[in-house]
């Protein structure tokens, strides 16, 4: 007897004391994990369904990585919203391994707001390292438009938080201490709001070129069809 709904079913022992070598693998960080005693399964046997699905996730491959980031999420979205309800995105990027960066917008509505932020998305998930927040014109999806405002709305020695001793690290990050008590920080990349509400804004005004205005444009009004048909539309 098996779950009707399952595509594939293991059955097996774990017996008291059964350990053995397991790894080292490839893990979610893109580093080999160490060399490990684990518990040992016994198969006795495997019910499947015809032409089963089985979700594979491959050792040290991005598919992994995305897996631990739709937790993390989740986790500092529910914990960010019931103390910032202007918070709008959140993203874990898989540059930071799925799991030790996330960027987050948020609309401000006071000052301060960034860096409080910060403090309550490194608290809500024990893994992450480093929380970027923005305002919310800033494309978060886009890690050019994050790193143009990381360059242009952040000042390192006033805007940068730093925690000591959080509880981040983890064996499969190489720059973990051995104490896996490690660094967390953030960066508020929110810009300045005025002392007082109708005052003067205190930070230029992003210039673009209004959405209105780029829907006009039709390139084919401007290239012919045949250098149109030459344009690469795949990466090298």
């Amino acid at each position: 007897m098996v779950p009707a709904d399952a595509e594939v079913v293991i059955e097996g022992v774990i017996r008291p004391g059964a350990r053995d070598a397991e790894g080292p693998f490839g893990e979610y960080s893109q580093y080999l994990g160490e060399q490990r005693i684990n518990p040992v399964m016994e198969v006795t046997c495997i019910t499947c369904r015809q032409d089963a699905y089985w979700h594979a996730t491959h050792p040290g491959h991005p598919d992994n990585v995305v897996l631990g980031a739709v937790s993390a999420e989740g986790a500092m979205y529910s914990a960010l919203k019931k103390l910032f309800p202007t918070v709008q995105k959140i993203y874990v990027p898989n540059s930071g391994a799925g799991r030790h960066h996330a960027y987050i917008t948020v609309k401000k509505v006071r000052p301060g707001m960034g860096k409080d932020v910060i403090l309550v998305a490194l608290g809500s998930y024990y893994m992450m390292k480093h929380v970027f927040v923005f305002d919310d014109d800033v494309d978060i999806f886009d890690e050019t438009e994050v790193l143009r405002a990381l360059a242009m709305r952040f000042q390192i020695d006033k805007d940068l938080v730093c925690i000591s001793g959080g509880a981040c690290a983890t064996n499969l990050d190489p720059s973990s201490p051995p104490s896996l008590l490690g660094g967390k920080g953030g960066f508020d990349c929110t810009v300045p709001l005025p002392p007082r509400p109708g005052w003067p804004p205190l930070f230029a005004f992003r210039s673009r070129i209004p959405d209105e205005v780029m829907k006009k444009v039709k390139i084919e009004n401007y290239v012919s069809e045949d250098r149109i048909s030459r344009i690469p539309t795949e990466p090298y």
